[in-house]
């Protein structure tokens, strides 16, 4: 009986050892210590540890640019960098967690705790420094989630004599930082909610405290935003935003906020408050992007192949228009074929605008002349296949009639030339350029 015991003893002690099994609760945000780290982090972890003396966890910042849950930036422009450290704590009977952000400043003693505040949420969505009151001085702008990923609230704070000072506080859904009056300061553009209707606004900051600065209505049937995107306007001068947005599951639109010059007000172009149409209106996924990386957003608007009717939330395949806005009208850049499951896209030939079709087999892409008045594929125009590169070596010859366009670990990437067509014709080298990977973040 005893050495049944023993062995059972040593089993338990074998799975806490190994990763395999584990007792612990595997919840990340569960209070326990964190995990060790090394180096000037570690250093500042002991000294949080020291402040908070209890269990605590640390917190990441959902997204953005700084996703650390301890974050460094000289904040005070001492010529030091502080940290901040994001960190959550129970409290009370029923065990309340709160949110904190801890001050963290180096003296000769080394890292020491100078200040900590605290929200009764549980979650940090996002942490960004921008010198929004034009003292020299970056603000610290922080996300936190109150409870859910929907209840937001966005706080400015500055430091002040090794103190968080919080400068504002506001509801959100997203927000972006910019000079969009160009006035030389950058503002705060909170994508909000106003007597339950949808608003964009522009707050700044200086030495007397925060004021608005404008505002614009946004189209009020969005159930969700995207990341907001810094951009311009065509020609590259007037600072604009855009706000990608769904509107329920196959459907997205796109906001963009700019600053007038002419009307002197801050504009959304593309929002009708009487209608629930807007001009940007297109099948999802398609999100706002620098398609010709000339430093202006396009807005993409997809049409459907020939033969595939009005897009549908279904498979159908479509093309895309991407078009740039100046404040007045469009413009197409660049007219694609996305396979987003292929990891490429394809810029169609001017001529081809409204003029093909596409059929779809496996990962094989087949484009061909469409004759509208019969509703009918004629001529083949170009084929793209996608090989893995694994059975590469082994089919190559069976493909001797094909172009070897792109490489990557996983895939071989070939085509085969259609009929020489005039004003439909493809060559090789259009076909090169016009083929490119997606790129992978």
């Amino acid at each position: 009986m005893l050495k049944r015991l023993s062995a059972a003893l040593m089993a338990i002690l074998l799975c806490t050892v190994f990763t395999g099994c584990n007792f612990l609760s595997s919840d990340i945000d569960s209070m326990m210590r964190p995990p060790r780290p090394t180096g000037t982090v570690y250093e500042v972890q002991l000294a949080l540890e020291r402040a908070v003396k209890g269990d605590f966890a640390l917190k990441y910042p959902r997204t953005g640019n700084h996703q650390s849950a301890i974050v460094f930036k000289d904040i005070d422009s001492d010529g030091k960098e502080e940290a901040l450290a994001f960190y959550t704590t129970q409290s009370g009977t029923e065990r309340t967690v709160n949110i904190h952000m801890n001050l963290l400043i180096q003296t000769e003693k080394g890292w020491e705790s100078s200040h900590d505040i605290q929200l009764a949420g549980d979650g940090v969505e996002q942490v960004d420094f921008a010198d929004l009151d034009n003292d020299g001085k970056p603000e610290v702008i922080v996300g936190w989630q109150i409870y859910s990923t929907i209840d937001k609230r966005l706080a400015v704070y500055s430091i002040n004599e090794k103190k968080i000072v919080q400068k504002m506080q506001e509801k959100y859904f997203q927000y972006a930082i910019s000079d969009l009056d160009l006035d030389e300061y950058p503002e705060l553009l909170l994508i909000t909610q106003t007597d339950g209707k949808a608003v964009a606004k522009l707050f700044s900051l200086s030495s007397k405290g925060v004021s608005e600065k404008g505002s614009c209505m946004l189209d009020n049937n969005v159930t969700s935003y995207y990341t907001p995107v810094v951009s311009t306007l065509r020609g590259g001068r007037q600072p604009a935003v855009y706000i990608d947005a769904a509107k329920g599951s196959d459907k997205i639109i796109t906001e963009l906020i700019f600053y007038d010059q002419n009307q002197k007000k801050f504009r959304n172009p593309f929002v009708d408050i009487n209608s629930t149409d807007n001009i940007t209106q297109r099948r999802a996924p398609e999100i706002c992007r620098d398609i010709d990386s000339d430093g202006v957003m396009d807005i993409p608007y997809t049409l459907p192949f020939g033969g595939y009717g009005e897009l549908s939330v279904d498979n159908s395949p479509y093309y895309i228009n991407w078009r740039n806005y100046d404040g007045q009208t469009f413009e197409t850049t660049l007219t694609t074929y996305m396979d987003y499951s292929g990891g490429y896209y394809l810029a169609l030939k001017p001529s081809w605008v409204g003029f093909v079709t596409l059929t779809i087999k496996g990962s094989s892409r087949t484009f061909w002349l469409w004759d509208a008045k019969n509703k009918v594929a004629t001529n083949m125009l170009l084929e793209i296949r996608i090989i893995p590169a694994e059975s590469w070596q082994n089919e190559a010859e069976k493909y001797s009639g094909y172009i070897v366009l792109e490489s990557t670990d996983n895939n071989v990437y070939i085509a085969k030339l259609g009929e020489n067509l005039i004003d439909y014709q493809l060559t090789e080298e259009e076909l090169r350029a016009s083929f490119h990977l997606l790129k992978t973040y």
